[in-house]
């Protein structure tokens, strides 16, 4: 009995050390643990942060992108605009020189010349963009009228219209291609039209000219004649070069203004 009784004793104490030196590796370990879960969550803060700001660069770099790509589309159209304007000019000039008229170009106007500071007629021109800047080409333009008659197409129509005091406006969408139907108001046919423009005139702001032609599709002014001064114009563009031709008549009826205008009769 005293034997068992001693050998319990002795295996009851060992196991108690035996707990007391495994629970310390256990508390180490962890401590351990804890210390290592910290780390790892820092890391992947970090991380995280640096996700964010390479997903940032990629928008921003996207964004950029997508400007300079919108810009370079834009330079496009202001060159193709320009040409455009270059191919509408030369048709003007084409046109009357068919008719032997002498011409003369100068800063984007171009004047009928028969003979030298003698004008019989002055060309509005069509170009680009919005005509309220241009003041400098509408001082030139009032010196003009009632001096000699006056014909403009389309920016040029624009600026004879701001120059009797009209007003403009941007369009929604702009009219741009070669089918844009037209009334002429003093005949009730309808011609179908080139056009390439962003601005148009108010109808009703002028109020010593009459409207004469007028868009189809969305009723806003295409043309217009003065009734005190010798000038005419329309926003759409007669002189296309590969069509369509239905607006033609207007440089015949603008050589009668001159006609009529400088007593002369037409060549």
């Amino acid at each position: 009995m005293g034997k068992k009784g001693k050998g319990k004793g002795k295996k009851k104490g060992k196991g108690k050390d035996d707990d007391d030196e495994a629970g310390k590796p256990q508390l180490l370990a962890g401590f351990s643990t804890a210390v290592n879960m910290k780390e790892v969550t820092l890391a992947m803060m970090e991380q995280q942060k640096q996700t964010e700001r390479y997903e940032n660069m990629k928008r921003e770099n996207v964004a950029m992108e997508r400007q300079m790509a919108a810009n370079k589309k834009a330079m496009k159209t202001l060159e193709q605009t320009l040409d455009d304007n270059n191919e509408y000019l030369q048709g003007i000039i084409d046109e009357e020189r068919h008719k032997n008229a002498k011409l003369k170009q100068e800063h984007g106007i171009v004047v009928a010349e028969l003979e030298e500071h003698d004008y019989d007629g002055l060309f509005l021109s069509n170009g680009p963009g919005d005509p309220e800047p241009l003041g400098n080409l509408r001082a030139t333009i009032a010196d003009l009228l009632g001096e000699v008659a006056v014909f403009g197409i389309c920016l040029g129509h624009q600026l004879l219209c701001a120059t009797l005091g009209a007003e403009t406006f941007k369009l929604p969408f702009g009219h741009h291609g070669g089918n844009h139907p037209v009334r002429n108001l003093n005949t009730g046919g309808v011609e179908i039209t080139s056009q390439n423009h962003n601005y148009c005139v108010v109808e009703g702001s002028i109020a010593a000219a009459d409207v004469t032609h007028l868009n189809l599709n969305d009723h806003t002014v295409e043309g217009i004649r003065c009734r005190d001064v010798p000038a005419f114009g329309v926003q759409y563009h007669p002189e296309a070069g590969p069509g369509p031709h239905d607006s033609r008549y207007l440089f015949a009826e603008f050589e009668d203004l001159m006609a009529r205008t400088t007593g002369r009769g037409r060549s």
